[in-house]
């Protein structure tokens, strides 16, 4: 059976030529075409007058029957011997073979998502201008048909309205529809306006002078406005200024109903970060004034003449319109019909990606016509929306329309973007402008910047500044070309670009000269509204205009950058002709994947990956990434170019220089940041020697460094301090010091894939909590690195350190009673790893628990993949995960015998049951972070998969056959999610009350803490610790006044379960009693400090049992507390007063 669609048929009879599509000239598939020809055997319908397949074998219904009749015999045919409960969609779907259900669910029945252009930096305003838009209009019920239909011919070509925009009159409303105007028509040009306000409530007929009255309402007006920008540059000095004010403030004197953008932004310029206002008080007040006094008195001389020009051609004098009402006057005033009929359309949302600028994202339904909806109206008027002119080529040939960009996106492409993450580019790095004037030039990155709400780069760059041209016959009409010529001219003038050179202030009169402290005279400059340092060129860009893949700098802009002296220049220039690269050298590789669809210009992921070269095929190399290590090469290896890789090098390796000015000398690599390497020279015959620089690319690897020169190497920390990593750990991969002097780490963070430069003093050993200098102690050949600002360690502190550490052993001799008689001694072992110290590596720190160990698994790679125990871990840096498992197989060998124990690398275990790596299996928390993997462990199916909680211990069966004993799990008796069995107690003591469910006599007040691995409680009795079921532990809340506690208070749930407080103050959240209290880090500890305060309910907290440190933040305490109780003479924080309820008596 054929099935024939009637309205495609229609549509295809209907067919007209798109805005961008050709005019057809009518030959294509005309007669005579050689179109049969070439279907050959395609199958042809039958020219019997009727549609009848000979291979069905239903007759055709009667031609006398009706309409209703005839659909009647469809359904009957067509769902014979189908049960009535399976003709339902979703039981068809499941009928369905699983692709076809897959892409029958994946089709999209209609365009969603949109990317409009709009002017970079005005990304977000024009976000929440749509918000507000989509807000005022009221909600669309249903898809209108007006979607689909076609508008009229001369709807989208319709003079200006002459009508405000009844949400926005600041907005540019002469854009929601465009004068047309055929080309060639002498005199007529594209009319502008400008953001129209309201004027006061006031009318004619309260003035006995109608006329007089219109001249002093804009006059006055006039003042007002003048008035408002001295008021913002008051504002820009005022310290305590509310933007929220002064925007209520100027809205009110100009009579409107929102704010305009150019007033908006003339605020905003007047804000200025804490450490810029600490250096320059005055810099928002000089910025406003330079950059937006003029815009604004602009503004406000425009709207006077517009309203003056309005009140003076109405004739007889008329009632004077509102000023919000008042639009540019066109040619003919009185030919302006009202505006054609808008789709409203079905608005959801609107985004923006951080990093790519000059683009918003919409999804909507804007049916067959975009261009003719009330969204696109919207956007059409808006100023931060370009506006193109598009020839109308369906009906009226030649005349021109205004286009919004609009490229139509898939849900996948959508969805890359909001996955999409910015490269990671450094200050100091070099990069590749990919957008804008400068495209395909070198630049150096200064810092990275938040501006106009994006993330931005501060770039250094050649400027290209074009000459100026002195046009004597400015009114001279310019030639209109044809389509093809002007977009001829267009690409010409691209690639006609100013050529590169430095910036010189003789050559350019205009040219007015900054000062800034550290910089000297003459070198810094301000034309045409750009800053130029040194000569060159200081702007900002996004990080979607900026790459790390090929950046390459020829010979001339490599002069100009030495000849600036630019300080901002601290990183080598980018030589490529005289970099080396050799097999087996260490590399980061810089891998980009293009936006397809989307921004070619937008790299979809840059990242380095760290590999080996393993092959050089001229300008590239083959690189196999260290995450592909253990496979062979042929198929993992990945071909990059030079221009990509940067090699890798440590502090105490020893290099020769193969290229560059320094080709040929040697020394240690004494500091690696980026593209800068410092070596150490050592002259002959002499003790002295000379540090000299070079590109990472241009050395050669000829000795690695020994053991023990870079102190902290492989040692686990966890960072303490930052706002990007704070809360990470990882293990040290290198040493160096800045060029500030301070002491540098690179720390490999496992859990995210990256390794990071940190100072020393933002992080901390995980196993003793301390320093890394005060952990492990600089060694005498290491006290290069000692920092500056770091104190001078005591007498007493060098009189330890001099001593052997070794572990506290009773009996280091066989006679310990009579030590001078006895002439050996018993080795010293580490209890943990069973190695001997000595004094040189008699550091013992103690390993935290691993939760680990006895858990079962299984055996994923090597010769011996079965099931197993986990009796051993240890740290090794030399496996790629950077731990040893020593697992016991359930195996008998003839070698080994039964159950033999083998060594393998993290990454070859998984769970048994779930197939989860052992960390995701069984957490780490807190110290036990100490055995967290050096790479990302992926999970591996399992074909029973359990459906027990990932966090979780699963139920284990009694003993099995072979006599194997076998640790039953502990039961819970109460809910998991109990506080009484929160991870995040675990081992933190409290004050509890005890009842036995035996019905013993009850304990009002004892010492408790949680067993988070045996899911019991712990009670101290008569000074041991004693494990009872959770049921029988309940809190001590109701002994002591809550308003006037002074214990430290333990939270057992809630957002800060876990945290221990000393309570400060009281406060009410409604009727319920909040406690203020200050969190204090490292509780106990020598090292305790103050982290923040918190507020939480008094029934979420326990009272902490112990407070070791309490005399030694009595003081500060105290402050914190009377800067709540007495306010007016500290100057802290009001309490608020408890609410008063009024309760009303029933009355009979």
């Amino acid at each position: 059976m054929r099935f024939l669609d009637i309205e495609a048929s229609d549509d295809e009879d209907d067919t007209e030529f798109g805005d961008e599509d050709p005019v057809g000239s009518g030959d294509e598939l005309g007669v005579g075409s050689d179109q049969d020809e070439e279907d050959g055997g395609m199958e042809r319908p039958n020219t019997n007058g009727n549609c009848y397949d000979e291979d069905d074998d239903e007759p055709l219904p009667e031609d006398n029957m009706t309409a209703e009749e005839y659909l009647e015999h469809l359904a009957t045919k067509y769902t014979q011997g189908i049960p009535e409960s399976n003709k339902t969609g979703a039981n068809i779907l499941q009928s369905l073979p699983g692709p076809i259900r897959t892409s029958l669910l994946t089709i999209e029945n209609q365009q969603q998502f949109w990317k409009v252009k709009c002017k970079s930096g005005q990304e977000t305003q024009l976000v929440l201008d749509l918000m507000h838009f989509a807000l005022g209009r009221g909600p669309v019920s249903a898809p209108s048909q007006d979607l689909d239909s076609e508008p009229s011919s001369s709807g989208a070509l319709q003079p200006p309205t002459t009508a405000p925009h009844t949400l926005y009159p600041y907005l540019n409303t002469h854009y929601l529809h465009r004068q047309p105007y055929r080309r060639g028509a002498p005199g007529h040009k594209w009319e502008t306006t400008m953001a129209i306000p309201l004027m006061p409530n006031r009318t004619p007929e309260d003035s006995e002078d109608p006329d007089g009255w219109q001249d002093q309402a804009v006059h006055g007006w006039e003042l007002q406005a003048l008035r408002c920008v001295e008021k913002i540059g008051k504002f820009a000095l005022d310290p305590e200024g509310n933007i929220a004010n002064l925007t209520e403030e100027i809205i009110r004197d100009l009579s409107v109903s929102k704010l305009p953008v150019i007033w908006r932004q003339a605020i905003d310029a007047t804000s200025i970060d804490p450490f810029e206002a600490s250096e320059d008080p005055h810099a928002g007040k000089r910025r406003f004034e330079e950059k937006h006094v003029r815009g604004l008195e602009k503004w406000i001389d425009t709207v006077k003449s517009t309203a003056l020009s309005s009140s003076s051609s109405t004739s007889p004098p008329q009632r004077l319109p509102r000023l919000r009402n008042v639009l540019s006057l066109s040619t003919s005033p009185d030919s302006h019909p009202p505006p054609s009929r808008l789709i409203q359309a079905q608005f959801r949302s609107a985004f923006t990606v951080a990093g790519i600028s000059g683009s918003v994202y919409l999804e909507a339904d804007l049916g067959s016509y975009p261009q003719e909806t009330d969204i696109v109206a919207f956007l059409r008027g808006h100023p931060a929306v370009p506006i193109g002119s598009v020839i109308k080529q369906r009906n009226d040939a030649g005349l021109t329309r205004a286009w919004v960009s609009l490229q139509p996106l898939t849900a996948n492409q959508v969805g890359e973007l909001l996955n999409w993450r910015p490269a990671d580019i450094k200050p100091s790095q070099w990069i590749k402008v990919t957008k804008g004037p400068y495209k395909g030039d070198t630049a150096l990155v200064v810092r990275r910047v938040f501006d106009t709400g994006q993330r931005r780069l501060l770039i250094t760059v050649i400027p290209r500044i074009p000459e100026e041209k002195v046009d004597d016959d400015d009114d001279k009409e310019q030639p209109i070309l044809p389509p093809a010529l002007e977009l001829q001219a267009k690409r010409k003038a691209e690639n006609d670009r100013p050529t590169q050179h430095l910036f010189c202030a003789k050559d350019h009169p205009g040219a007015k000269e900054l000062y800034f402290q550290g910089h000297g005279r003459g070198k810094i400059f301000e034309y045409k509204g750009e800053e130029y340092h040194y000569g060159l060129l200081v702007t900002t860009i996004p990080y979607s205009s900026a790459s790390l893949v090929d950046v390459d700098m020829d010979n001339h802009s490599r002069r100009l950058f030495k000849a600036s002296n630019s300080p901002y220049i601290v990183s080598s220039l980018p030589t490529p002709r005289d970099w080396h690269f050799f097999v087996d050298d260490r590399v980061e590789g810089v891998q980009s994947e293009v936006l397809a669809g989307i921004d070619r210009d937008v790299a979809k992921e840059s990242r380095l990956r760290k590999g080996t070269i393993k092959s050089i095929d001229g300008d590239a190399c083959w690189v196999q990434f260290d995450d592909l290590a253990d496979f062979a090469e042929e198929g993992t290896v990945v071909k990059i170019p030079k221009l990509n890789l940067l090699k890798r090098f440590y502090v105490g390796d020893w290099v020769i220089v193969e290229g560059g000015p320094s080709a040929g000398r040697t020394g240690w690599v004494l500091t690696h940041f980026d593209e800068s390497l410092v070596l150490y020279y050592d002259k002959p015959g002499t003790q002295e020697g000379e540090e000299f620089s070079a590109h990472p690319n241009e050395c050669r690897l000829t000795t690695p460094r020994t053991e023990g020169v870079a102190p902290w190497i492989n040692a686990h920390v966890h960072i303490v301090a930052g706002k990007v990593y704070k809360g990470y750990t990882g293990v040290v991969l290198d040493v160096s010091k800045s060029r500030d002097g301070f002491v540098m780490l690179q720390v490999d963070l496992s859990s995210v894939g990256i390794s990071v430069w940190v100072r020393h003093d933002d992080v901390k050993e995980t196993c003793t909590n301390k320093s890394l200098r005060r952990a492990i102690p600089l060694k005498p050949h290491q006290m290069g690195l000692w920092q500056i600002t770091w104190p001078e360690p005591s007498a007493k502190e060098q009189e330890q350190d001099e001593l052997p550490r070794a572990p506290n052993i009773p009996q280091h001799y066989r006679d310990s009673l009579n030590i001078s008689r006895s002439s050996q001694m018993v080795p010293m072992l580490d209890p943990h790893n069973q190695q001997l110290l000595t004094p040189e590596n008699s550091l013992l720190l103690r390993e935290p628990s691993n939760p680990w160990i006895g858990k079962e698994c299984v055996v994923i790679r090597g010769p011996h993949k079965m099931q197993g125990w986990v009796r051993r871990v240890r740290r090794d840096h030399r496996k790629v995960s950077g731990l040893a498992v020593l697992v016991e197989l359930q195996l008998i060998t003839t070698e080994r015998g039964g159950d033999p124990r083998h060594e393998v690398d993290y990454t070859w275990i998984r769970d048994q049951t779930t197939g989860l790596p052992l960390h995701a299996r069984y957490p780490l928390t807190n110290v036990q972070r100490y055995w967290e993997p050096l790479i990302h462990v992926k999970a591996i199916p399992v074909k029973n998969p359990c459906s027990y909680p990932s966090l979780e211990p699963l139920p284990r069966r009694g003993p099995s056959s072979d006599g194997r004993p076998m640790t039953p799990e502990p039961e819970m008796s109460v809910d998991r999610w109990d506080w009484r069995v929160d991870r995040r107690l675990d081992r933190k003591e409290f004050w509890a009350s005890y009842q036995p469910s035996d019905g013993g006599k009850r304990v009002d007040k004892v010492t408790a803490r949680v067993d988070y691995n045996t899911k019991k409680i712990q009670l101290r009795m008569g000074g041991a610790w004693i494990s009872v079921d959770p049921v029988e532990v309940d809190s001590v809340t109701r002994w002591s006044n809550p308003k006037t506690a002074r214990f430290p208070m333990l939270v057992k749930q809630g957002h800060h379960t876990g945290q221990i407080f000393r309570p400060i103050f009281h406060d009410y959240q409604g009727e319920q009693l909040v406690l203020i209290g200050a969190v204090y880090d490292n509780w106990g500890q020598a090292s305790e400090v103050f982290l923040e305060e918190i507020r939480v309910k008094y029934e979420d907290c326990l009272h902490a049992a112990t407070d070791p440190n309490k005399k030694h933040f009595a003081d500060e305490v105290a402050a914190k507390r009377s800067s709540y109780s007495h306010p007016e003479e500290t100057g802290g924080k009001r309490r608020r007063p408890k609410p008063k309820v009024s309760r009303l008596s029933n009355r009979e």
